[in-house]
């Protein structure tokens, strides 16, 4: 029996089948995106529920008393200080300067510009917190002085403080900020920020090489009495959380203790050109940007 010889129309009629299986496969892979898994570090902790995340497949910078934190709403333009005082910190951001696009949450400076911030609650007490015992994922690519960082839940909503006044400072977790020009990531817990009320801000910090523009995974596990970090699923220090003094209580002339190690912590995503509040402690290029791919808190 002779050979069947294959022609170019059966060559082509070929790739033409191999083309539109291809095709096939890719709608079939966007229409069924991978499922969230908890990431190897916080596996180690035994959580496996997903109690808050946000993916980026969009952003919606809104307020979250609107619906509660829900929905798109999951992020407030700036870091509020109570319902009265919503835009205290990096308020009234420009709309071009996040874009959610491909699952990726870009955030862009400009020179001239000192930092933006956003903030999973507006001040109302709506929004997402951080609570004890859950692992809180964060994945990005950092390039200026950017951060992951909180402040108490009684601090967002403005029970009992007042930032103009020095001794109504309180403790907050900078659980990442990268150094632009020292390349370098820190995770700081300070025990009262401002040294107000007589109470000395003493701060447990941890240095990492880290270079810029970056993608890694970070990880936080966090309890009543410790903060582990991990990096890329490798633990890379240990805190030990303490007692906070310095914010006035509901009656005038009391001092109230803070427990930071206790408090629901709102989480801050955080862009900014260099220093503490965009302070120009390092050169940045004239344009910075900063790219999220996830949030993620499991317990």
């Amino acid at each position: 029996m002779p050979a069947v010889v294959p022609t170019s129309d059966d060559f082509n009629a070929l790739v033409t089948r191999v083309a539109s299986l291809e095709s096939r496969v890719t709608k079939l892979e966007q229409a069924q995106p991978p499922s969230i898994v908890p990431s190897v570090a916080a596996k180690l902790h035994g959580v496996t529920t997903l109690v808050w995340n946000d993916e980026f497949d969009t952003l919606s910078v809104a307020s979250c008393r609107a619906n509660g934190g829900k929905g798109g709403a999951k992020w407030y333009d700036g870091v509020p200080n109570g319902p009265t005082n919503p835009a205290w910190m990096g308020g009234g951001i420009a709309a071009n300067a996040y874009k959610a696009q491909g699952s990726i949450l870009t955030i862009t400076l400009q020179k001239g510009q000192d930092g933006f911030n956003l903030t999973s609650d507006d001040g109302s007490g709506s929004g997402f917190f951080l609570d004890v015992n859950q692992f809180v994922e964060f994945r990005a690519s950092l390039m200026g002085w950017d951060s992951f960082w909180s402040f108490p839940k009684d601090y967002i909503t403005g029970i009992g403080v007042n930032p103009p006044d020095n001794s109504t400072y309180v403790a907050e977790y900078d659980f990442l900020e990268h150094d632009h020009g020292a390349q370098i990531d820190l995770t700081t817990l300070h025990k009262n920020t401002n040294n107000g009320s007589g109470v000395q801000d003493l701060t447990a910090v941890l240095s990492l090489p880290s270079g810029n523009n970056e993608w890694h995974t970070w990880g936080f596990w966090r309890t009543a009495s410790n903060l582990l970090v991990y990096k890329d699923d490798v633990l890379t220090g240990t805190f030990q959380t303490w007692s906070s003094g310095g914010a006035r209580g509901s009656t005038p002339g009391t001092l109230m203790t803070w427990s930071p190690g206790n408090l629901p912590l709102a989480i801050i995503i955080g862009a900014g050109r260099g220093g503490v509040l965009g302070g120009n402690s390092e050169p940045c290029p004239d344009v910075v940007t900063m790219q999220v791919d996830y949030v993620r808190v499991w317990k």
